[in-house]
């Protein structure tokens, strides 16, 4: 599996699918791994996209940095290096949840490198809404993915199956609670910084309208706003599109790939 090692001595992972000429950067959510993209990525066109999934750092098999640096500039160049090293001189990120935020920050940062962006049941620029106390309390409990289950399951819509559920806390579980709590204060819990603007490029919106928190409320309120060339989508699922539905949600990034003319 590739890796690339950061100027702050973090170890990133990341894989690809496909060999197309459209790259498309595959950013997972807190506590996520880069394989929680695996039913995503098998429903692409492998001719016409490459997908790239990373594990962000400390997460998966990704190593913390050795300072322990986890802002938002440390974050965008982890990205930055994995696509030099996977050869993506331009790729569209799509970003679920805090990898949506995520998104927005490289988005309006490299301009140049990204045509487009795709936003799947983002944390908008701000803080979230989601309690930190309850953040960290879930981060204190991850080393036992089954003391996760019953605060993740009600994240997810009524359709998806028991071992969906599983899969997403064993990989929050494989978080250590450090990153967990880190990331969460460093990143959920405050604004994009500097030089984050509302971005032009072309956006797809996709939201999950079973989402608990971050549902079509919340993106109305607190992402739309900094958006000005967006469209949206809406799925039948909670939190978590990629898990959740798959087929359709790589369905909606091909068509507005190909509609947008970036694919």
């Amino acid at each position: 599996m590739p890796k690339v090692q950061t100027q702050d001595g973090a170890e990133i992972f990341y894989e690809t699918r496909g060999s197309g000429p459209v790259n498309l950067m595959l950013i997972h959510g807190w506590g996520g791994v880069g394989g929680l993209w695996y039913s995503v990525a098998r429903n692409l066109d492998p001719h016409q996209f490459c997908s790239v999934l990373i594990d962000l750092r400390g997460h998966g098999r990704s190593a913390p940095p050795t300072g322990g640096g986890y802002g938002w500039d440390h974050f965008a160049s982890d990205v930055m290096a994995v696509a030099d090293h996977a050869g993506a001189e331009t790729f569209i990120p799509v970003g679920s949840s805090l990898g949506g935020k995520l998104t927005l920050y490289l988005t309006a940062k490299f301009k140049a490198r990204i045509p487009a962006q795709i936003l799947i049941a983002p944390v908008g620029p701000g803080p979230s809404p989601f309690d930190l106390e309850e953040r960290r309390q879930l981060a204190r409990r991850a080393a036992d993915w089954r003391q996760l289950k019953p605060a993740i399951k009600h994240w997810f819509g009524p359709a998806v199956n028991e071992q969906t559920i599983d899969a997403c806390c064993r990989a929050v579980s494989r978080t250590p609670a450090a990153v967990l709590e880190a990331t969460a204060e460093k990143l959920l819990a405050t604004f994009l910084p500097e030089p984050f603007v509302r971005p032009d490029a072309p956006t797809l919106l996709i939201i999950g309208e079973r989402d608990p928190i971050y549902g079509p409320d919340y993106q109305q309120r607190n992402v739309l706003p900094y958006l000005t060339n967006v469209e949206t989508a809406t799925l039948p699922s909670g939190h978590f599109p990629p898990l959740e539905h798959p087929a359709e949600l790589a369905a909606l990034m091909s068509s507005f790939a190909m509609r947008r003319g970036v694919a």
